[in-house]
């Protein structure tokens, strides 16, 4: 287990206060698209009403029209820590996009990071990733919340992807 300083601790509250954010902002994409509603009703048996009490969402890649240009130094800024999240790639794409995600949250129910699973199998890329805050030798401490919810889901590997 980690020591938690102060410093550590500023840190987690700040990248929980952005995968807070993100994970708000794609429980609010997951109703625009059909095939992620289907798989969330499919797969991961779940009512509209319980996917939004967990934060069930859907990266459709809007996340970056709502983040400042990267020509701008904050929207630079910003990119940088969701790269560093693993939120987004080096080529500036979105890590999750075309999945459904789930908001994997410490034992104080702090969300540390986001799991998501592909809509559509049939698409190149893993069939779930985990991104965010990586604890204990490059992996989460806390996943047993999403996987609780995610746990039924049939045909997901469970392979976290690697951050860079």
């Amino acid at each position: 287990m980690i020591q938690l300083t102060t410093t550590n601790q500023f840190v987690i509250q700040l990248i929980a206060a952005r995968l807070t954010a993100i994970v708000t902002h794609y429980a609010s994409c997951l109703a625009t698209s059909p095939k992620a509603m289907q798989y969330v009703a499919d797969e991961m048996k779940l009512s509209p009403q319980q996917a939004a009490s967990l934060q069930i969402g859907f990266a459709d890649r809007s996340l970056g029209t709502l983040i400042p240009s990267k020509q701008v130094k904050t929207g630079r800024e910003i990119r940088d820590a969701l790269l560093a999240l693993g939120i987004y790639k080096a080529n500036g794409r979105e890590t999750l996009r075309g999945y459904v995600t789930v908001p994997i949250r410490d034992e104080q129910g702090t969300i540390i990071g986001i799991r998501g699973h592909k809509v559509d199998r049939h698409c190149q890329g893993e069939a779930v990733v985990e991104v965010g805050e990586r604890r204990e030798g490059n992996s989460f401490g806390h996943r047993e919340h999403a996987e609780e919810i995610t746990s039924h889901c049939t045909g997901a590997r469970e392979r976290p992807i690697p951050l860079s």
